[in-house]
This record gives C-alpha cells, sequence and structure tokens, in this order.
C-alpha cells in the first residue's frame, strides 16, 4: 500500500506527515498542506498496524 509516496509494509519506520496537516512549501502556489498524521495514524491502525500510537490523544494534541 502506497501512503505518501512511500511503500507501507512490513520492516517500513518512518513516514512524513504533520500533525493537522500543517506544513507545505510556502514557495510553491497553491500547494496543499501536507498528509495529517492523524489520517496516515488511522488508516495504519484501519490496516492492522500496530503503530504504539494513542489516535485520540494524537487528535486531541492537535486541538
Amino acid at each position: 500500500v502506497e501512503v505518501n509516496g512511500y511503500e507501507i509494509g512490513p520492516g517500513v519506520n518512518l513516514e512524513e506527515a504533520n500533525l493537522g496537516g500543517v506544513g507545505g512549501c510556502p514557495f510553491a502556489p497553491r500547494a496543499t498542506g501536507n498528509v495529517p498524521t492523524e489520517d496516515v495514524v488511522y488508516l495504519l491502525h484501519e490496516m492492522g498496524f500496530d503503530t504504539g500510537l494513542d489516535l485520540d490523544l494524537l487528535i486531541q494534541s492537535t486541538a
């Protein structure tokens, strides 16, 4: 499965995302922010991956 241009599979331990989707390049016109970390964690949990992260606490930290 590809997420953010990276193949997700056994042994993968690095992913690019930002809390709340903040980020992106200020020099790229009309560029969107990065994928929210909480969305990536949700996806990985739905796929059966144990991320070791508490999704509810992660979402609360973006408020």
